[in-house]
């Protein structure tokens, strides 16, 4: 696992086990102990290695669920349309305002290729 990778996994798996303001912090501020992927060893001698191990196991334990992924959950088929392109989120009723910040292109493929977020959860 690369340093940037780890990082965001790192993030990311901290962010599982919080419901407060500290999201997106790459630390365990606002983590309970009892509620934390590394509690099992934090304490104990924490070493880089493990670290590492404990960050690898838990991103292959809780893959990122894209919105496309989550659409082709949902409906069965992917957000693309007859020439294998993807669909403006706009044109199927999601709530997108990226458009103005890239090419067509790029901002349909960056909001499909984004993590899902369940709705009212994302400010929690």
């Amino acid at each position: 696992m690369e340093k940037e990778e780890f990082k965001k996994e790192y993030v990311r798996m901290m962010d599982s086990a919080r419901n407060d303001k500290n999201k997106g912090r790459c630390n365990c501020d606002g983590v309970s102990c009892g509620v934390c992927p590394l509690d099992d060893f934090c304490w104990n001698s924490i070493n880089a290695f493990e670290t590492i191990e404990a960050v690898e196991k838990w991103a292959k334990e809780h893959p990122i669920v894209t919105m496309a992924g989550k659409f082709k959950e949902v409906f069965g088929v992917e957000p693309k349309n007859t020439v294998n392109m993807w669909c403006c989120p706009e044109t199927i009723g999601f709530p997108h305002t990226g458009c103005g910040s890239a090419d067509c292109g790029d901002c349909k493929e960056q909001f499909w290729t984004s993590e899902y977020k369940e709705p009212g959860k994302e400010n929690k």
